[in-house]
């Protein structure tokens, strides 16, 4: 179980990592990539379909936990998950939080690199860790 919990908590850093270079990229705060109008609205709806995509592994959840889930941001989905890593339900929950995870990595990667987001901005984000 702790390699299943290790293999998910990897996963998940990679995936805050991925939001991290977004959030700059939106902000322009990233020297070597720009965004445009146009990645700026794709980004948009690729959180929006993040969102509509984890409602319905979220309320799986909360049929595990009796827990209601309040979605304001694209990342909550994530944190959520987070949130039973370590909790009792992790046995039950883990492929749900697979599923999750999986998710975002399909969603934020392709848009990393659709934007041609440089290496060396990505690298900025490299050592920091969500969970």
């Amino acid at each position: 179980m702790q390699d299943n919990q290790t293999h998910l908590k990897v996963r998940i850093n990679q995936v805050y990592r991925n939001y991290l270079v977004l959030n700059y990229y939106t902000n322009k705060l990233l020297k070597d990539s720009m965004p445009t109008e146009y990645n700026l609205k794709k980004l948009e709806e690729t959180k929006k379909k993040i969102l509509e995509s984890s409602k319905g592994k979220l309320q799986e959840l909360s049929n595990i936990t009796s827990k209601s889930f309040d979605l304001k941001d694209y990342l909550d989905p994530l944190k959520f998950a987070v949130d039973f890593l370590n909790s009792e339900f992790f046995f039950d929950a883990r492929n749900l939080i697979d599923d999750i995870i999986s998710i975002y990595e399909k969603s934020l990667s392709s848009l990393i690199l659709e934007f041609r987001i440089s290496p060396l901005d990505q690298m900025k984000v490299n050592k920091i860790a969500f969970v």
